[in-house]
């Protein structure tokens, strides 16, 4: 397609494609690594491409741009991820075509040297179809990033999936650290793509943005980190309630990041009931919890790649919730981590858990010290970045 010339003819060197829709989990991977090359390479032309307006709370000051997809939404119903109409009301028939278009755009103009994609060769909703075709007729690389324990994603394993990458892509990553998971999700992604997939160790957006970000209100508090709510979050939020009710405040302050839109939308009762506690606040999911989390006594959160992530730099003793997701990822990493790291994690299992059984693991945690030294590789960003530089021989 003959777009018309309308920036300046310079290349961009890293295009960074995070795909959304579900979770903060993409995203963060992918401006965690932006973020390493703002640091390490700050001379390099970098560009996140994301549809998660939440996008900015990840990078804080850290002068990595970024560019605003029109978002795709998500509804989990039984452990099975739905598509549902995001925020331009229009239905994903008509968006997805759309998104695929700019996307191209996007790449036509820019003309990046190198594009580096999580988790799905093609895309969500195989929108980089195009942009991939395109390509064939210049120098620009692919590279397609894997998280640690990737689940059984049917759309990743499909032959489809794998033609693409044997097509376009000519080398994998895999963020995990065999010292903790052992080699069979590295080896099956090996197989599956018959290439070698470089271990670069776990993407911790905690460091990345640490080396950008003030210090903010000293103090300890114990944290909670809701940032993606469904109907089983609200009832979590509402055992949480009980359960804090019952203590008192007898543990300090308590800090809630949620995204307060969606909270208001789907957990008005109990985001009040928490209110009215003292000793609780809520705050919009933004950079400020990080600096939170360098204080916490305590961290209660989803078992997300990111957010475990999180809690193994702090060292901040967690209650982990996992969800009841179809791929079971959340479940085996969890796992994994708690046999390396034993009392520092208590796992709990959303829409399984009672007043009584938080009330133990709260207590079990609180006056537990923090672990000063991490137990797995956390430079998977800072690594992402020396060896992509090194693909484009800088």
């Amino acid at each position: 397609m003959n777009y018309p010339k309308i920036v300046d003819k310079s290349r961009l060197d890293i295009l960074i494609y995070a795909q959304d829709g579900r979770g903060l989990g993409h995203v963060s991977r992918s401006a965690a690594i932006g973020m390493a090359f703002r640091r390490l390479y700050p001379q390099l032309k970098v560009l996140l491409l994301t549809g998660f307006r939440e996008t900015q709370m990840l990078l804080g000051e850290c002068p990595l741009d970024w560019m605003k997809l029109p978002s795709y939404d998500t509804l989990i119903e039984k452990g099975k991820a739905q598509g549902k109409i995001g925020d331009m009301n229009l239905k994903n028939c008509y968006l997805g075509p759309a998104r695929e278009k700019f996307i191209e755009s996007i790449i036509w103009e820019f003309r990046p040297r190198l594009i580096l994609v999580d988790h799905l060769p093609l895309g969500r909703r195989d929108e980089l179809s195009s942009s991939l075709i395109l390509s064939l007729d210049t120098d620009t690389r692919w590279v397609l990033g894997m998280r640690s324990i990737i689940g059984n994603d049917k759309k990743l394993w499909s032959e489809e999936s794998r033609k693409t990458f044997k097509k376009h892509y000519d080398s994998l990553l895999w963020y995990g650290d065999k010292s903790i998971l052992g080699c069979a999700n590295h080896e099956r992604l090996e197989r599956f793509f018959s290439i070698q997939a470089k271990e670069t160790g776990y993407v911790s957006r905690f460091m990345e943005i640490s080396h950008w970000q003030k210090d903010g209100i000293k103090g300890a508090s114990n944290v909670v980190s809701l940032p993606w709510m469904t109907k089983e979050g609200k009832s979590l939020l509402n055992t949480i309630s009980g359960t804090l009710k019952k203590m008192g405040n007898r543990h300090g302050h308590w800090r809630f990041f949620v995204n307060m839109r969606d909270l208001s939308k789907h957990a008005a009762q109990e985001k009040e009931a928490i209110e009215k506690l003292p000793f609780c606040s809520f705050e919009q999911l933004s950079d400020q919890y990080f600096n939170a989390l360098k204080n916490a006594n305590l961290l209660i959160t989803y078992g997300g790649y990111n957010s475990l992530c999180d809690a193994i730099t702090a060292g901040v003793p967690s209650i982990v919730v996992t969800r009841t997701l179809n791929d079971q990822e959340q479940e085996e990493h969890v796992k994994r981590y708690q046999e390396a790291a034993g009392e520092q994690i208590v796992h709990l299992r959303e829409g399984m858990i009672s007043s009584e059984m938080l009330y133990r693991a709260i207590k079990s945690q609180i006056n537990m010290e923090k672990r000063k030294r991490p137990l797995i590789k956390l430079s998977g960003a800072e690594e992402t970045a020396h060896i992509l530089a090194n693909y484009m021989k800088f």
